[in-house]
């Protein structure tokens, strides 16, 4: 089950980078676990470290782990370029909220990151839920400046972590399936009442189902 995800969009230069280095620290400081997903078009500049990765890679191995004191790093081959969710759904639960940098054509919610020296903002974005600029930009969302760090993260609290405190995630067939409400309350109760005739079972806080047929 992934953590809630938003995307923060923009063009190059426009600061993205900069402002999730400010908010990463400051969510943090409010007791928030955060994880972060870098979009990179084009091929990666491969670490020193991941060479005898990618040999093991290129001998037959599917996936390929690095290990040491300060890292753990998984490498895994792929025939086209993962979406946001596989990649969040590739992540273990330990997260409060995953912050995504890029992906403007994923359906996530998006915040758009815009400097005025960095051109006019991208076009066609869907799901803008605020803008994080230096001018005023025509969408009718929230609006916050590029040094309003606490305010953002104050947002992201209430809009996208609290709400995800109590979640009914589904995928079928390795696709995520949208739920209303009523759906997903349904399937809570029906999982939860079964998950308590067991034997041994307790308190359910967090429970995970997987069904794969040959």
């Amino acid at each position: 089950m992934p953590a809630p995800v938003i995307a923060f969009v923009g063009r190059s230069n426009s600061g993205k980078t900069t402002l999730l280095e400010k908010i990463i620290p400051e969510l943090k400081t409010r007791g928030y676990r955060v994880a972060t997903v870098k979009h990179v078009p084009g091929h990666l500049v491969e670490p020193a470290d991941e060479r005898d990765t990618n040999r093991h890679l290129a001998a037959g191995s599917s996936t390929s782990v690095i290990n040491s004191p300060e890292k753990l790093i998984f490498v895994k081959k792929q025939s086209a370029e993962s979406s946001l969710f596989d990649v969040a759904w590739s992540l273990s639960d330990d997260f409060d909220i995953i912050l995504a940098e890029g992906f403007k054509n994923s359906p996530v919610p998006k915040i758009l990151v815009h400097r005025r020296e960095a051109g006019a903002p991208p076009e066609s974005l869907s799901r803008v839920v605020a803008v994080v600029s230096d001018e005023p930009v025509a969408l009718d969302v929230n609006r916050f400046g590029l040094e309003d760090v606490s305010l953002i993260a104050d947002f992201l609290i209430d809009t996208v972590i609290k709400p995800s405190r109590s979640r009914v995630d589904l995928r079928i067939n390795g696709e995520p399936v949208a739920l209303s409400n009523y759906p997903a309350e349904i399937i809570a109760a029906v999982m939860e009442t079964m998950a308590k005739t067991l034997k041994g079972v307790g308190e359910v806080r967090d429970l995970e189902f997987r069904l794969k047929k040959p």
